[in-house]
């Protein structure tokens, strides 16, 4: 395990292209065949600028069915204030 950087206190305080870089990490990971399973602003970080999803403990396999299906996908939209 290593330091990733700043914990993010609330989703607003980041900028629109930060919350489309968290949702394409999103979807990433939804393509290597896992979900995240705990969307929230404590598992989020800033290293250098750049967000990324951290701790994985809630996550599972998942065959992700795209981002107008996939119910991780629809909420992480909802939850970083993004059109679908």
């Amino acid at each position: 395990m290593e330091y990733m950087g700043t914990t993010v206190k609330d989703v607003s305080d980041l900028s629109m292209d930060q919350r489309h870089q968290l949702l394409e990490e999103l979807c990433l990971i939804h393509e290597r065949g896992i979900v995240h399973g705990d969307l929230r602003a404590a598992n989020i970080v800033l290293k250098n600028g750049s967000p990324h999803f951290i701790d994985f403990s809630h996550g599972h396999e998942h065959q992700c069915t795209g981002r107008a299906k996939c119910a991780e996908l629809i909420m992480a939209c909802q939850f970083l204030s993004l059109s679908p």
